[in-house]
């Protein structure tokens, strides 16, 4: 279980999170919700110990990881697909799936996860540059997915893919907490989101405005008309 308690986290003045606390379960698929620079990045950054935290704790099964080295907690299961992929442009899909190896953790094999994405499995000697942002995406979650993740955080997945892409891409991430991986996707596409959650939360302003259930039609209404008020307030 990971869970942020009382979390501030700013770069220079003003914070852009501001006490924010919540739980994230095991085997939880869970979608983070807002619009640019709400701070969703920044709560993925502060949780792998990518930028300092001013105040709170990050704990994982009741230790304090805040803080601590990226590489480090990688290796304890922490693991971000980062906005942008941040793929190894020059090498190929299968050299970068030999570096999503890293953390030498217990996880999904590479044999695994081309099964999950079988497009990859026709560019396996591909330069990752070489390849269309869908299929760079499905690379930076196949390449997440072989370190062996416990918690797998997805940063804007769905940015500049084509909606049919990015509805194929997140059927995907509905089965990815089956063996008890916590799933958590940091979003701003509201319908895909709710579409394979089951917890949502909803970011302005620094802080959670908004938590509710994603698992029926009426409860992905009550979130996606939630979002559009509170944007339409900010």
């Amino acid at each position: 279980m990971l869970e942020i308690k009382n979390l501030t986290v700013g770069y220079i003045a003003e914070p852009v999170l501001r006490d924010l606390s919540v739980t994230f379960d095991d085997g939880d698929v869970v979608a983070v919700l807002g619009p640019n620079g709400c701070g969703k990045t920044t709560l993925l950054k502060a949780i792998v110990g990518l930028i300092p935290v001013r105040d709170g704790k990050v704990e994982l099964d009741g230790a304090d990881v805040t803080g601590g080295r990226t590489e480090k907690l990688a290796r304890e299961g922490l693991v971000v697909s980062p906005e942008g992929r941040r793929l190894f442009g020059g090498l190929t899909v299968m050299e970068n799936l030999r570096a999503g190896r890293f953390t030498g953790r217990a996880g999904p094999s590479i044999d695994d996860v081309l099964d999950i994405f079988p497009r990859l499995k026709e560019r396996l000697d591909f330069k990752a540059s070489a390849m269309s942002g869908g299929e760079q995406q499905m690379l930076a979650v196949a390449r997440a997915l072989v370190g062996g993740p416990r918690v797998l955080m997805l940063d804007e997945p769905s940015l500049g893919l084509a909606p049919k892409m990015v509805h194929q891409l997140f059927e995907v991430f509905r089965t990815l907490a089956n063996d008890g991986r916590t799933i958590i996707i940091a979003e701003q596409n509201v319908i895909e989101a709710t579409r394979v959650a089951r917890t949502c939360h909803i970011l302005t302003g620094g802080t959670f405005r908004f938590t509710g259930p994603s698992l029926t039609a009426d409860d992905q209404a009550t979130v996606q008309r939630t979002y559009s008020d509170l944007l339409a307030l900010n």
